[in-house]
């Protein structure tokens, strides 16, 4: 008798509901939150695999998650208990018990948790899961170092250990929404949550977490010359130009200094001269003492080309007077392809055929010599300017994509795409892009990406005929009786 009446004292007190008070002590306005709340043990859990149970994790998650666990992968992909990478054996968790939550927020019973009032979104779930926030941006207010309040009160029935919450799944938020990465559950109360990066109590005017005393203002910016690692407040940044003509550089005081003494947009550490070179390699020099020197403008086309015209910088003086005939003929093909071709003293390049003949393309992989104008007295290097370029195709419409390569100057490439590439019909697509297909836009089958042309199929126009195009690219007959009226107005 005496027995049984203390197994029933016993069942009485495992089944009393008991209040489960969470405190919060902050620093920074909270936007919101959620953690678990446990009540039970853990059992099974071998986080080495080698079939030896180690000391029982107090918390849910680590008995029951893998160490290796990320947002998108739980560790276990086969969902047998053993962790993936580790061989850690999962345990298993017993006893919470029953969680509820339902204050009263008005009248003379209303509740002193501020939870509630904080946040318009709360709830914990039976299991003990909690999750708090305002999707409308208000937030709980900073207690202070000093100061605490009761956050939340749920219920529990039947939890068979201590009650706590799970410090493994504690998430806060600030006031803006991100993450506060030093939350934690106090070490001698597991029902405490403090929200405060440093040892309370301090003063926190701009309740970041750190205390005034401790406060650093400096450059925040770690590609910022005066970059402080140890800033908790921001200050002005100094900056060095990423621009390598600028030649700027931090300097170890934390200030930007500029290598450039003579100021020609070539930084000391490889500037030769003190002033400029002319083309001649002279330093200071006027471009003229040396002997003309010829310009071959190169070009890689991957269709026809109609004509061409662009300005060739550097200075000095051009001409181009090509020798067409007999053993001294110029190599240059534009004088072969172009009826109408010159180079004029200040630089400017044109040719065209007014007749429609063309340059033929040279292929991804070819280039020849367009032309092979002469200088004399240039007075930097001598480049075709980009911006002046203008390509016509056989057709004598403009090239968009013509461009000059980025490793010589005088290289004009004329490709839609990366080269090295095999191009078998010359015309600007890799034969790994061409996509054959119907180019006739009234057809059926009309493929707006096709590059090399293939069969059409059309509907016919012929009313009783009642063919039409379906999304699938065929013809469909809407004349189910064969009566030659369609569907649609037969009766």
């Amino acid at each position: 008798m005496k027995s049984f009446l203390l197994i029933f004292l016993s069942t009485i007190t495992f089944l009393f509901s008991v209040d489960v008070p969470i405190q919060i002590s902050s620093s920074v306005d909270i936007r919101g939150m959620q953690f678990n709340i446990t009540g039970g043990t853990c059992s099974g859990y071998d986080a080495t695999g080698d079939g030896v149970d180690n000391l029982q994790p107090t918390s849910k998650h680590l008995c029951t998650t893998c160490l290796n666990a990320t947002n998108n992968d739980d560790g276990d992909d086969d969902d047998d208990g053993i962790c993936d990478d580790t061989g850690e054996v999962l345990g298993t968790w017993t006893g919470d018990g029953t969680f509820s939550y339902d204050p009263v927020t008005q009248g003379p019973d209303a509740t002193a948790d501020v939870g509630p009032y904080a946040f318009t979104s709360y709830y914990v779930q039976p299991g003990g899961f909690v999750f708090m926030t305002d999707f409308s941006g208000t937030a709980l207010p900073a207690t202070g170092y000093d100061s605490s309040q009761t956050l939340i009160t749920p219920i529990n029935t039947g939890a068979t250990s201590d009650i706590c919450i799970d410090a493994a799944t504690l998430i806060v938020s600030d006031g803006d929404g991100n993450s506060i990465l030093y939350a934690s559950i106090d070490q001698n109360n597991c029902l405490f949550i403090n929200v405060h990066d440093g040892t309370p109590p301090c003063t926190d005017t701009d309740s970041d977490g750190v205390c005034d005393d401790d406060e650093v203002v400096g450059c925040q910016d770690s590609i910022a010359c005066n970059y402080d690692a140890n800033a908790t407040d921001a200050g002005s940044c100094v900056f060095a130009s990423d621009v390598a003509s600028d030649c700027e550089s931090c300097s170890n005081d934390g200030t930007v200094v500029v290598s450039d003494s003579d100021d020609d947009g070539i930084c000391d550490a490889d500037d030769t001269c003190d002033g400029d070179l002319d083309a001649c390699g002279q330093c200071g020099g006027d471009g003229t003492s040396c002997l003309p020197v010829d310009v071959p403008i190169q070009i890689s086309t991957s269709i026809d080309i109609r004509g061409l015209q662009f300005n060739l910088t550097g200075g000095g003086t051009f001409s181009y007077d090509p020798v067409t005939q007999g053993p001294d003929a110029t190599a240059d093909v534009g004088p072969y392809a172009f009826t109408s071709y010159y180079v004029q003293p200040g630089g400017f390049v044109f040719m065209t055929d007014f007749s429609g003949t063309a340059l033929p393309a040279t292929g991804y992989d070819s280039s020849q010599t367009l032309i092979t104008p002469i200088n004399t007295g240039a007075t930097s290097d001598i480049c075709i300017d980009a911006a002046t370029l203008i390509v016509s195709d056989g057709d004598g419409n403009s090239i968009l994509y013509a461009s000059i390569d980025q490793n010589n100057c005088l290289f004009i490439n004329v490709h839609d795409g990366t080269p090295p590439c095999t191009d078998t019909d010359s015309d600007g697509v890799c034969d790994d892009d061409e996509v054959v297909g119907c180019q006739d836009s009234i057809a059926c089958n009309y493929d707006a990406n096709a590059t090399d042309a293939g069969s059409c199929v059309f509907a016919s126009d012929v009313a009783s005929d009642c063919e039409s195009c379906s999304n699938d690219g065929t013809v469909v007959v809407s004349d189910s009786d064969d009566d030659g009226i369609c569907d649609a107005d037969d009766t």
